[in-house]
This record gives structure tokens, sequence and C-alpha cells, in this order.
């Protein structure tokens, strides 16, 4: 009997405790005023002993807390936080939330550095952004290095206005010169080929010093410098000019067409001329201190890009006279004419094209083969003096690359040949 009456109390306390729920409703207000149900809604004591979420009907009920007057709290994402003081655990509670704030948009902006190393390559290399080219508002590749640590740029001839770099102490003939890692300075061009790549045209410029990468040569003996040019496809303005000029004559102008053919081709047209026809004589020696200069520069570039292959190709054409030497020297007088004035007459035309493509394998990850074709036809001939001269050199660029992991993400294997001819 008195088991009986035992289980009978167990049951009605615990019939009681199932039935003792703290049950309530979410709501919210929509657009129109009307109150809508809010599901998914968090439902929790104060001190998060219990927590419970709403249903498709906002409806929850929650486990009652055995502390009087204790605080319910519901929370939901879209709307802001709302709290109620529970009294009588038998009442139904009803919650009515309201639109979260929306904030205004923040922009936060920062100013990019104009050198960067890279710190994760083994080797030391230093990259020259954009803002840095823009800072030292440079004409050419050669007044680039203005704000550079790591490249001294210096004339190493006032009277033909030929300019050489320096790193690490050594002449620049120790240093591979690339634009888009396809050698372009070297040879014949080495006196003046910093001149003939202009600022504008460039993206940036990266800069390794010391021991390199042989993929793309072995003529980087005391570093690497890398010339990025701007890309079709990429570039961010449709047409770009830019005009320079000064009062001692000089003036210069550049002009960047950019077109898009459709999602996957586009073609890029880019001009320079460089115009220096004032006499210079600071110093009074009766020699110009810098060499008069007229020059032209075009190139035409075409990019397609479609699934796994990439091709960029183009073609560049540069001709130039410059006229050094003494401040009355004339180009018209006779060549033969001994008691005529001292002076340099260089005549440049230059001619050259390439082809560069990629597959990106699609079932194999960070798997890719390149091939990279180029070709320069570079002629100079001028005076010196009484001396004539002339300089012819021919060079063909290939190089085939393929790379792929080994063993992990974590390591490359980069393999392939390269070819080069020069005559």
């Amino acid at each position: 009997m008195f088991k009986k009456i035992f289980f009978v109390i167990i049951g009605c306390i615990c019939f009681f405790r199932i039935t003792a729920q703290v049950k309530g409703f979410v709501y919210a207000t929509d657009d129109s005023g009307k109150q809508v149900p809010v599901p998914g809604a968090v439902v929790y004591w104060e001190d998060r002993m219990y927590a419970r979420m709403t249903d498709e009907m906002g409806f929850f009920d929650i486990p009652p807390h055995p502390h009087k007057r204790m605080k319910l709290l519901v929370s939901c994402t879209g709307y802001s936080k709302d709290t109620i003081e529970v009294k009588d655990t038998s009442s139904r509670i009803i919650f009515l939330l309201h639109r979260g704030v929306l904030l205004n948009t923040a922009i936060v902006t920062g100013k990019e550095k104009t050198e960067k190393d890279d710190r994760i390559n083994p080797l030391n290399v230093s990259l020259i952004t954009s803002s840095g080219l823009r800072q030292a508002a440079c004409c050419n590749l050669s007044e680039s290095f203005e704000n550079s640590a790591s490249v001294d740029a210096s004339y190493s001839d006032a009277l033909t206005g030929a300019r050489q770099i320096q790193m690490l102490g050594l002449a620049g003939i120790y240093t591979q010169i690339m634009t888009e890692n396809i050698p372009s300075v070297k040879g014949v061009m080495s006196p003046f080929g910093l001149t003939y790549i202009p600022g504008p045209w460039m993206e940036s410029i990266q800069v390794s010093k010391g021991i390199t990468s042989v993929r793309t040569g072995y003529e980087g003996i005391t570093g690497q410098i890398n010339v990025e040019y701007r890309k079709p496809l990429l570039s961010k303005e449709k047409y770009f000019l830019n005009v320079f000029a000064n009062h001692e004559g000089r003036w210069e102008a550049n002009a960047i067409v950019n077109t898009r053919l459709n999602d996957h081709c586009g073609t890029q047209l880019m001009f320079n001329t460089n115009q220096y026809h004032g006499v210079m004589d600071h110093n009074g020696d009766g020699f110009m201190d810098q060499p008069r200069i007229q020059a032209y520069n075009f190139t035409n570039r075409w990019k397609y890009e479609h699934d796994a292959w990439e091709m960029l190709g183009g073609v560049k054409l540069l001709e130039e006279m410059r006229v050094g030497g003494q401040t009355t020297y004339s180009s018209l007088s006779p060549s033969g004419d001994t008691t005529r004035p001292y002076g340099i007459l260089m005549r440049t035309r230059r001619q050259e094209g390439f082809v560069k493509t990629g597959y990106l394998y699609p079932l194999k990850e960070e798997t890719s083969t390149a091939i990279i074709l180029s070709g320069i036809n570079h002629s100079q001939e001028g005076v010196y003096g009484m001396k004539q001269y002339e300089g012819n050199q021919q060079n063909i660029y290939i190089n085939l690359i393929h790379i792929t992991p080994l063993f992990s993400h974590e390591h490359r294997l980069t393999t392939g040949f390269t070819y080069q001819y020069d005559n």
C-alpha cells in the first residue's frame, strides 16, 4: 500500500515538473505592420542555465529556473535582443522583436608601400609597386630607381646620355634585365636600353639581388631586374594620356588605349615619344650637358584567356636619334670636314615580337606548362667625331617551363629548357 502511494506521489511530481514549463511565443513586425512568428530564435535564461529554440510558429517552452524573478532573454540574427523578467512561470511569455539597426558602409583605406620585400621567398626579391613609380615620376626605366635603395643608376657617358645601373657594387652588364621574364636589355642595346622602356607603360618592377633563379637565363650574376607592363584585359583605364614638358626644351607624351573585344580577348596600343631639342651647357665648357633626342616607341599587345589556356603576345617598334658633342655641332655638316666641331650622331632602330602561352592542367592542382618565344632585331649606326660606327644584333629566345608539385604542395619542381641565339 505504501509503495503505491509513493509511486503516485513521484508521478505527480514528475507530471507537475513537465507541465510547469515556461511557454511563450516570439513575434516580429513585418513591413506591413503585421505580427509574424520568428522561427529559429534562441530563448535562454540570464545565466544560460537552460536554452531553447523556437519552432516554425515562433513557439518555445523552457524549463523554469530554480530562482524566482530571473530574466529571460531572446536573440535572433537580424533582430535586436529582448529581455523579460519572469515573475509568474504559469503565464505565457510574448516577445516582440524589432529589426536590427543597419549601419552605414564603412570604407577602410590604406597606403600601399612603394617598395616591398618578399620575406617568404628565399631569394632576396624587392618589388617596386605602381605607387613607387608614381612617386618617382619617372619617364623611363633608368629614372625609376631614384628612390630605391636596391639599385644605383647613374650616367656612364654624358655625351651620348647612356645610363648604367649598379647592383652589389658591380656594373650593370652583370645584371640580367628583362621585360615580363623575357631578356631584353643586352648586347648592343645595353648602353641605352634602360631609356627605351617608358615609365607610364610599367606596372611594377621586381628586383632580385644576389643569387637568382636560372629559370629565365644564367646571365644574372649580381641579380635580375624584371619589368611588368600594363596588361590587356586587366588595365583599369580604357584611355590613358600623359604629357610632360619643361623649360629646358624637353617634352614627352604617352598614349595608351585598351580595348576588350570579348570576355576572353583584349588588345592594347601604347605609344611614347621623347623629344629634347634644347642645348644645355651649364658649366660653359662648350659641350652639351645632355644630347638632343628624338625618339618614337610603339607597341601592340594582345591577351587571350579561356578555360585553362592563357596567351599574351605583341610587337614593339622603336626608332631614335641622338645628337651630342659640342654645342655648335650640326649633323648636317659634311662627315669628312676635319674643321667641324666634335659631335656624336646615333640612330637606333629596333623591332621585336613575342608570344607567351600557358596551360593550367584542370585535373592536376598547381601544375602548368608554358612556352615563351621572342625575337629581336636591333641596329645602330652613328658617327663619333670622324669615326663611323655600326652595330647590329639579332636575338632569338625560347623558354619551355613545366611546374608541378613535388611530394606535397609545399614543394615545387620546375623543369624545362632554354635556347638563346645571339648574332
